[in-house]
């Protein structure tokens, strides 16, 4: 059976929705690999439903900015190891130059981020590219309705050619009970730590920093732990960042698997997450809310996300500035920190595992391919 191949999967949350989606169907996700030794890049063996992934050995850049000229031989290495694709699935805009190589297979575009805002190339480039895989491929899958909106609006397509599919997580991670008290956090997190204030994910110039480091100061009683990477940061985070990390009620544990973030989330007496009024915010999905929801513990965060402030409402607490974070974090502590949502939030949840987002990927895959 011909797969459906996936451009290129090395990010996680590009990787989850189709090792999903190959519950439906054969799948490949392509990683490319820099290497000029291409001729040995090997023939995947026929296999039924399931998720694989398949080394794809190419020149150096040649799925980035050389793609315009390095495009036939990478097309000629996919048919190589996959055979003739069922479709193509392309998950960066400089995968147009793969568009004109395969030209009858049905083509789909997965938009996980406005990459014209952060990209590592100039914007209008950018701009361009994403225009031709808009217009070009037979459908889109965006993880937003605000991106799908905007991308459409931006490339002139048409709305109903877009299909909203949000990031997610694993079933397998939606607790049998639901606790209404935090679980032990584990070891990195001293155990006087409470009660235990959370930012789960990157810890980056996306989040409010400034914020979180006047709240820490301004709550004595507080103790805060922070579950993710450090990255990058503008002059006012890093200033937070300094303040935050000198602080003795703060603990950076630094990146973690992703599984392992589910231990981390319900040790949390309550999540906060104050995004940045930034349009990259906007338009985002962002993957630290779903791994937080089926813990059932309270979140507050602001309202610049708008699939979080559009389609999570009511199981989110908004606040429009740091004295409003302040405010909130002070009724949860009077109110036992429950906000008497917790189950709300684990019923939810069961709505939006990445096995759900594979079907609703599938169904809409399906109804493309029938129309070839």
């Amino acid at each position: 059976m011909n797969p459906i191949v996936v451009a290129d999967t090395h990010a996680l949350w590009i990787r989850l929705p189709f090792e999903q989606l190959g519950q439906h169907t054969p799948v490949v996700g392509l990683k490319p690999s820099p290497s000029w030794q291409w001729w040995q890049n090997k023939t995947l063996a026929p296999h039924g439903q399931g998720y694989r992934e398949a080394r794809l050995a190419l020149p150096p850049r040649a799925f980035g900015r050389l793609g315009k000229w390095f495009a036939p031989l990478a097309a000629l290495q996919i048919r190589r190891i996959c055979g003739r694709p069922k479709a193509m699935v392309y998950t960066f805009p400089v995968h147009r130059t793969f568009l004109r190589w395969f030209p009858k297979t049905p083509s789909f575009y997965y938009a996980s981020d406005d990459y014209s805002q952060d990209y590592g190339f100039d914007q209008a480039s950018v701009l361009k590219w994403e225009m031709q895989l808009v217009r070009q491929v037979n459908h889109v899958f965006a993880v937003s309705a605000a991106l799908a909106d905007h991308l459409a609006t931006l490339h002139k397509a048409p709305r109903e050619k877009f299909t909203v599919i949000p990031n997610g997580f694993p079933q397998a991670q939606i607790p049998d009970q639901l606790s209404m008290h935090p679980t032990v956090a584990p070891d990195s997190i001293p155990a006087h730590f409470r009660p235990l204030i959370g930012v789960l994910g990157g810890i980056n110039r996306r989040l409010r920093l400034d914020w979180i480091a006047h709240a820490v100061e301004a709550l004595p009683w507080s103790y805060w732990a922070f579950v993710g990477p450090v990255g990058d940061l503008d002059e006012s985070a890093s200033h937070a960042m300094a303040r935050l990390q000198s602080h003795p009620r703060c603990v950076f544990v630094g990146h973690q698997p992703y599984e392992t973030l589910f231990r981390y989330a319900p040790a949390f007496d309550l999540a906060v997450m104050p995004f940045q009024e930034t349009h990259f915010n906007s338009v985002c999905s962002p993957v630290r809310f779903f791994t937080q929801l089926p813990s059932g513990r309270p979140i507050i965060a602001t309202s610049s996300c708008r699939q979080l402030a559009q389609d999570f409402g009511d199981a989110v607490t908004f606040v429009p500035n740091e004295e409003g974070l302040i405010d909130a974090i002070s009724k949860l502590r009077s109110q036992g920190f429950s906000d008497r949502r917790e189950q709300h939030r684990w019923n939810l949840s069961r709505c939006h595992t990445w096995e759900r987002r594979g079907n609703e990927m599938y169904q809409q895959i399906l109804q493309t391919l029938c129309s070839f």
